[in-house]
């Protein structure tokens, strides 16, 4: 218990010390994490990616380096975050502190909108996620696995977004977000490839197409594949995956959610905590600073 206002002042800023100066290192950490993979995305991917051949991707390692983007904007954040809190109860600033107490209550709002969200609309939920993911694909998806001269598969480096794609169809063996009919949407270029003897129209991409059994992704030729030919030609039914990756997936993707926000509930209760003692050494702060005037 406090006996005073100097203990309580004292508890606070400790707290929002240690606290904030773990969450600014985490940034940090995060930050230099996020640029050696945007540097060196080879090295990183060999690390990441062990046992996963991304030599298809052309030289091209776009998932690492998306990643890295992502992990420097999120670091820089958490480390900006850190940095208010932190400065603001060591020098006792309340400037920075009345910063980091803004920032901390629209995080705390927005993620309890969103748990809120999740927990008691949890098809609602899905349904939006399955929503962006399908406007992403057909956005984004103009391009799958490709042959090269020598029989060869490799994805066209300048189209990203098709080997993370092409890995999801292969790995969960499903076709599309609700199944093959959803390529009925999607350009001519999604349902072309190229071979030795030129352009060849087929109706779903290869990355649908059954493979061998003990063939993981990528698949390395034609002959990996269970019936290439009717695949591309979309007969028999059993030459490619006629599920949706979104029921395919769906399972993995409810339990993952669960799981997040599990996290992002005692993410809020530490928020609570932290706000709580952010205020009370910002009114102690304020309250010291008006008995001096």
């Amino acid at each position: 218990m406090c006996d005073g206002d100097d203990c309580c002042k004292t508890l606070a800023k400790i707290i929002l010390i240690i606290v904030n100066l773990f969450f600014f290192l985490l940034g940090l950490l995060m930050l230099a994490f996020g640029i050696a993979m945007v540097a060196a995305p080879d090295k990183v991917a060999e690390s990441v990616f062990y046992g996963v051949d991304l030599s298809i991707l052309g030289g091209s390692n776009f998932v690492v380096t998306g990643g890295g983007i992502f992990m420097i904007v999120l670091g820089g954040i958490v480390a900006l975050i850190g940095a208010f809190g932190f400065f603001g109860a060591c020098c006792e600033n309340r400037v920075l502190l009345i910063l980091y107490l803004i920032v901390v209550i629209l995080i705390l709002l927005a993620e309890i909108a969103l748990i809120i969200f999740a927990a008691v609309f949890p098809n609602a939920f899905m349904e939006t996620v399955k929503k962006e993911v399908k406007n992403t694909m057909i956005k984004s998806y103009s391009q799958d696995l490709q042959f090269s001269n020598n029989d060869s598969l490799y994805i066209n480096s300048s189209y990203e977004f098709g080997y993370s794609w092409a890995a999801t169809q292969v790995g969960a063996k499903c076709c599309g977000i609700d199944g093959p009919w959803d390529y009925a949407n999607y350009t001519d270029a999604s349902r072309t490839i190229q071979t030795q003897s030129g352009s060849v129209a087929i109706k779903y991409p290869l990355s649908c197409c059954k493979l061998n059994d003990g063939v993981k992704f990528p698949p390395k030729s034609s002959k990996d594949f269970f019936d290439l030919p009717g695949c591309m030609k979309g007969e028999p039914d059993t030459s490619y995956n006629k599920m949706g990756c979104y029921p395919a997936i769906e399972s993995t993707i409810r339990q993952a959610a669960k799981i997040a926000i599990g996290i992002a509930a005692a993410i809020v209760g530490l928020e609570i905590l932290i706000l709580v003692f952010g205020c009370l050494l910002y009114c102690t702060l304020r309250k010291y600073s008006s008995a001096a005037i």
